[in-house]
């Protein structure tokens, strides 16, 4: 019998329908293999992770619930439409197709609750044996960690190593010893409208080199803060000076936190997350550094089981109430007008050659925020080179990841 959902991925079900709030990333592979060859590695993934062989769909009353589906296959659609260049994908196709995928949802009432595109490159510049996997999945069945962690098992399938099923992973709800809401005695509304500000979401990209990230880890531990709090800075000072709609409008920084390796979670295809938040008020004038320290001091929240507890059983607390698809939208944006999120994997966990694949490159994760003056950053480290991933609706937001680069290294001057 399939576990209750957790009040974490019951919200995020919630908010799910409303906006197509999927994690994605995409990846660039040294390395080729036949579309037969990536079918059977994702048909390896899915025995591996039973909630990928779930949907959620409700009962009548608008309640989810896990239903297992053990036939159905990962959709993964193989193109000839990507476009490369000598130095690889061409970044204006993988922008625009990675647009297209944040803007296309995912249908939560059927399993699976992850589809894939794979492009390998025809070698018509002369270049070959590369290769594009973009890959999306449910924000109810997993978070970035958990995402990142199934295109590691990916490849490992395609290098030719087998992959052991895993057991049905526990909600945060089980772990923490919180029961899970119950079902309603009346009907929950799962109709929710686009929020009025919502725009489309387009995505902008930026690498940094291994001489500027490695430079930025040194001088952040000197200055008692972190790359992530130095990163944050960054795009809020930055955001300040680049986009409008900031001048004079409190932000709301919002950063999650990983909980895998606290509660031994770590190969599981699930939602271990909590959050940190940090109130920037719209008058407040701190230093590149000042600035850095504020993020880590407020966003460094205790991952305990206690800390966890207590926000498993609010959530339970609110979905008892009846809190419906309309409301968790709304309760994500009290207090603020404005929200900043940044999700950061830090360096990947894993090694980033695999068999006879290379992973050189990790954008990701892209997250639509519904919110037209809201923006995501996703961050991922790969042998030392930060790669920065903004989704954002706001039209003034191409170039702000380049000014924020430049308030990095403005910032590695100071004293």
């Amino acid at each position: 019998m399939l576990r209750p959902l957790g009040s974490l991925e019951h919200c995020f079900w919630l908010l799910g329908h409303g906006t197509s709030n999927h994690i994605i990333y995409a990846v660039e592979i040294d390395g080729t293999a036949p579309p037969q060859a990536w079918r059977a590695a994702f048909d390896a993934l899915r025995r591996r992770h039973p909630l990928l062989r779930v949907g959620i769909p409700a009962t009548p009353n608008g309640f989810p619930y896990f239903e297992a589906s053990e036939d159905r296959p990962i959709p993964v659609h193989f193109t000839n439409a990507a476009r490369w260049t000598h130095d690889g994908i061409d970044p204006d196709w993988l922008d625009r197709e990675l647009t297209r995928e944040l803007a296309e949802p995912i249908d939560p009432n059927h399993a699976p609750l992850m589809r894939a595109i794979v492009a390998s490159d025809g070698g018509d510049e002369g270049a070959s044996n590369r290769s594009l996997l973009i890959v999306a999945a449910s924000h109810a069945i997993c978070d970035g960690i958990g995402l990142a962690g199934c295109i590691r098992d990916v490849l490992h399938a395609l290098a030719g190593e087998t992959l052991e099923p895993l057991p049905m992973p526990p909600s945060l709800n089980q772990i923490v010893n919180v029961a899970a809401a119950r079902a309603p005695s009346h009907a929950v509304s799962l109709a929710a409208s686009p929020s009025p500000d919502a725009g489309a979401p387009v995505v902008h990209r930026l690498r940094l080199s291994r001489t500027l990230t490695g430079a930025l880890r040194i001088r952040a531990r000197a200055a008692n803060t972190t790359v992530h709090g130095a990163l944050s800075a960054a795009m809020l000072l930055s955001g300040r000076q680049y986009l409008q709609d900031w001048q004079g409008a409190a932000i709301k920084l919002v950063t999650p936190i990983d909980l895998r390796r606290q509660l031994g979670m770590e190969e599981d295809c699930g939602v271990y997350v909590t959050v940190g938040r940090a109130l920037i008020e719209a008058g407040e004038t701190l230093s590149f550094w000042e600035m850095a320290r504020r993020v880590l001091r407020e966003t460094d929240v205790a991952g305990t089981r206690a800390a966890v507890r207590f926000e498993t059983r609010d959530l339970r607390g609110q979905l008892n109430d009846g809190l419906d698809a309309t409301g968790v939208a709304k309760a994500r944006r009290i207090g603020q007008a404005r929200d900043f999120i940044v999700s950061n994997l830090g360096p990947l966990r894993f090694g980033t050659r695999i068999g006879t694949y290379r992973m050189t490159a990790l954008w990701g994760p892209f997250v639509q925020t519904g919110d037209k003056g809201d923006h995501m950053l996703g961050v991922a480290t790969l042998d030392g080179e930060m790669h920065l991933a903004l989704t954002s609706a706001t039209p003034a937001a191409a170039g702000w990841l380049e000014a924020a680069k430049a308030t990095l290294e403005r910032g590695l001057q100071a004293t």
